[in-house]
């Protein structure tokens, strides 16, 4: 956003708009995509304790290492 007020103050308005118009949405997807990880983590770790998933012998000894992992992977998907 400085560089963007030092663009404007210099005259440069067309360059300050771009610059701010594209902090203000990385910004904005930045946050949908934190919400995004945290929903689907939470609804991730919910499916690891219904029934059918409770069961496996894999998620009744390593739950926490499977949801740590799955949580990795959903911010590596939001990073992308």
């Amino acid at each position: 956003m400085s560089v963007a007020l030092v663009a404007g103050a210099l005259g440069y308005m067309g360059l300050a708009r771009l610059l701010t118009a594209g902090v203000l949405a990385g910004g904005v997807m930045a946050l949908a995509a934190s919400a995004a990880v945290q929903v689907l983590s939470g609804v991730a770790a919910l499916a690891l304790r219904v029934w059918p998933l409770r069961r496996l012998q894999m998620v009744q000894h390593h739950r926490n290492l499977l949801e740590r992992r799955l949580y990795r992977v959903l911010v590596w998907l939001a990073i992308m």
